[in-house]
């Protein structure tokens, strides 16, 4: 069994890295046939059902990993971010999308992924956008950090929270924000960098302990040596 449990972690790392999330369900799914009580197993299951929209199954999955390792700092980080997100839906009164889409990630990855403030450009407002919609984002020939719906400008990074990124990023730079909450003219996202630049946040946001296996915790987002 351990032979199999082992082959099939190493895929779902690939997989989740790959951002295949329906296979890193399917395959974590395997693991916990093999092995109920698998803890990171049961993690990144709680990661991959977030990233498909699927909060209600992220947090039954975080959960039963809390139920087995009460002190997984995993876990009860992103049970929290989770919770946050749900409040912040409630509190802004966004227009609710049921099955929110694939693309959209409400975890905060280790170096990756920052909490940031934007407003909304021209004739948008937050009511124009459901709580998990994703916008791209690059920087302008300004070096203005812009957020584009396809191709339409939708909103800025306000100026504070610019002027700590913009110099971090290369005039090539292109990430995601998933909005969070939003109230008229403002609004809050999670910025998503493909490569991990934020490293000033790195420890702030740091969901795992440094004596774990990278390949071995819930994000499966390990660094390459």
């Amino acid at each position: 069994m351990q032979n199999t449990v082992e082959t099939l972690s190493q895929q779902a790392v690939k997989a989740a890295l790959s951002k295949e999330w329906y296979k890193a369900i399917g395959l974590n799914e395997e693991i916990l046939k093999e092995d109920p009580q698998n803890i990171s197993a049961l993690n990144r299951l709680g990661r991959a059902y977030a990233e498909i929209g699927d909060t209600a199954s992220a947090r039954k999955y975080f959960k039963a990993t809390l139920r087995l390792d009460p002190i997984n700092l995993t876990a009860q980080k992103n049970l929290t971010e989770l919770g946050k997100f749900h409040k912040d839906i409630e509190e802004t009164g966004l227009p609710a999308q049921a099955g929110l889409p694939a693309q959209a990630s409400f975890v905060i990855e280790p170096a990756t992924t920052l909490k940031v403030k934007i407003k909304f450009q021209k004739n948008f407002s937050s009511k124009d956008f459901y709580a998990g919609f994703t916008f791209n984002v690059s920087l302008d020939k300004n070096r203005q950090l812009v957020l584009k719906q396809n191709e339409t400008l939708v909103a800025l990074v306000d100026k504070n929270s610019a002027q700590t990124l913009t110099p971090l990023l290369s005039d090539t730079w292109k990430g995601k924000a998933t909005l969070l909450s939003g109230k008229g003219k403002s609004g809050t996202v999670l910025l998503k960098s493909p490569t991990p630049i934020f490293k000033d946040k790195k420890q702030e946001i740091r969901p795992y302990t440094k004596h774990e296996h990278l390949e071995e915790i819930e994000m499966e987002i390990p660094e390459e040596e």
